[in-house]
């Protein structure tokens, strides 16, 4: 097995990341609070979970009223919500110990989440660093791209943006995406040792992950998938030669050559053996771990679903949804459901459009896109304020292609290699189907939001991670110091993009705005306009 011990040792060796990181936590409490760095006010829409962790604590699901309006299901005459609840948990001890503070923890949990965010960022960069065979202390450029590269990820993505308000929305968002983020990380720690502690952490993640929010627990969800039939597979392909002497029968592989002769289901074990490059399998009882995961979530989402709604796999009936039945065109907008494979081709040229991205001659300057444009097929419900991973993360974009050209040399490298199995890097394939696995519900979603775009985070961080190695690896001084100016360019608009889309959001667009942030914004606008026009419009 790959040793995943790669980290230089000595606390000292990481106290770089400390600048980055204090650097955007601050800025993110700044913004998450108003200015006012109050971290357990209230927020307008933040109270749910307090209301599901009291509920949990009675025995049912059903939730105050109060507590998820206007966001509420009714069914049998009670509110229920159709978040996750994970982000409950905590609340149910929180509440229990701080009844006065019941109701004023958004904030914090989103503070808590963006710091997740960067551990979790931090760790994927190391982890790639093994991965491509790099070992030692940190050059100095590492350190500098590292602690950039965190910046960026807490400050220069939806990070931020999660942060201009303390919504429910926001808060199952960015836990889920952390969550993620660790599942792939401890993804990757698992293919590299096959040790079972990674396993068991996987699953662990990936539980709280899909009830955090479904939609990004299906990529791990999915990856554990992957690994189960890899696992099943290796082991049926494995010869078994001694067993098969001794009792005359045929191994595992043999027999199912021998009851498919199409040879269909042979090939299909070739395909699950090859998504990962073992030098010796882990147990077989691998794949029951990961198996057992799948139909804990299986059943806990199934029993929920039902003692909520009376569902099996509806986690969030459209006809039971208050907003929806208050506005009937909602639901003849989107056809009834809010999943649609044909809603994917305008979603996915929504998030990826070079034209999501508004200009205006007030500060900020840059703004949200507001306008969707519908492709035929498609039964959209509507569109919030929304941008691209082109317009919002375009360094990112960069990384995550340079990213995918690194891990495709490697692998193949991996494939015309003559070296056996256990000096050979593992193939990344579950990890990337599991990415990819993890954008399809957003995809076909019948709505764009700028905070739906967070669900493409993990893959980008991830492929990002690799990129990083990609320019570092550069040999050519001159060439690599003109592809760091221009990555540095594309970061600073990233970052400015970001931090101006949180704002206006913020301050101006979304609806609870108090009056006083609004009128400083304005505030601020009218001042930085004015002096610009008197800088380059001078009378004299």
């Amino acid at each position: 097995m790959h040793n995943s011990h790669f980290v230089p040792s000595g606390f000292r060796n990481h106290l770089y990341v400390l600048i980055p990181v204090c650097a955007v936590l601050v800025a993110f409490c700044w913004m998450v609070t108003d200015g006012d760095f109050n971290l357990f006010d209230p927020e307008s829409f933040g109270q749910f979970y307090d209301g599901q962790a009291e509920s949990l604590l009675a025995g049912h699901w059903e939730v105050p009223l109060k507590s998820i309006a206007p966001e509420e299901y009714f069914y049998d005459g009670k509110a229920y919500g159709y978040f996750g609840f994970v982000p409950a948990l905590p609340r149910m001890a929180l509440d229990y110990f701080f009844p006065n503070m019941a109701g004023a923890w958004s904030r914090t949990s989103l503070t808590l989440g963006c710091a997740a965010t960067l551990i979790c960022g931090y760790s994927l960069l190391l982890r790639a660093r093994r991965w491509l065979g790099v070992f030692g202390p940190f050059a100095r450029r590492e350190r500098i791209a590292y602690s950039l590269f965190l910046l960026l990820v807490g400050l220069g993505s939806t990070t931020i943006y999660l942060g201009s308000r303390a919504f429910i929305y926001h808060e199952a968002i960015i836990w889920a995406v952390a969550l993620a983020l660790a599942f792939f990380d401890q993804l990757l720690a698992y293919l590299m040792d096959g040790r079972r502690i990674r396993l068991t952490a996987m699953c662990v993640l990936a539980f709280f992950c899909f009830f955090c929010r479904v939609t990004t627990g299906c990529g791990p969800l999915f990856s554990l998938l992957l690994i189960c039939l890899n696992n099943i597979a290796c082991h049926m392909a494995a010869p078994d030669v001694g067993s098969e002497s001794r009792a005359g029968v045929l191994n595992p592989a043999q027999a199912v050559r021998s009851a498919d002769p199409t040879g269909i289901s042979t090939a299909l074990l070739e395909v699950f053996r090859r998504l990962a490059t073992w030098p010796k399998p882990p147990p077989l009882f691998h794949a029951a771990i990961a198996g057992i995961c799948i139909l804990t979530v299986t059943v806990t989402f199934v029993a929920i679903n039902h003692a909520k709604f009376g569902t099996f796999f509806d986690a969030s009936p459209m006809r039971y949804y208050a907003m929806m039945t208050a506005e009937p065109g909602r639901e003849a907008r989107s056809g009834g459901k809010w999943l649609r494979l044909g809603n994917i081709p305008t979603v996915l040229l929504a998030y990826t459009s070079i034209d999501a991205i508004v200009f205006q001659r007030s500060f900020p300057w840059i703004n949200l896109q507001w306008e969707l444009h519908k492709l035929p097929g498609s039964h959209m419900d509507g569109a919030g304020g929304y941008s691209s991973i082109v317009t919002a993360m375009p360094l990112f974009v960069v990384l995550a292609f340079a990213g995918g050209w690194v891990l495709s040399r490697n692998y193949r490298a991996i494939e015309g290699s003559s070296e056996p199995t256990s000096h050979k890097p593992p193939s990344l394939s579950i990890v990337l189907l599991g990415l990819c696995a993890g954008l399809m519900p957003v995809l076909a979603f019948c709505a764009v939001d700028n905070r739906y775009l967070h669900e493409f985070v993990p893959l980008l961080v991830v492929l990002s991670a690799f990129g990083i190695r990609g320019v570092l690896a550069i040999k050519r001084r001159g060439f690599r110091v003109t592809i760091s100016c221009l990555l540095i360019v594309l970061g600073l608009f990233q970052l400015y993009a970001n931090c101006s889309f949180s704002l206006s959001y913020q301050r101006d667009a979304v609806w609870g705005v108090p009056a006083k942030p609004r009128a400083e914004f304005r505030q601020w606008q009218r001042t930085i306009d004015r002096s610009l026009r008197n800088l380059f419009h001078h009378p004299g």
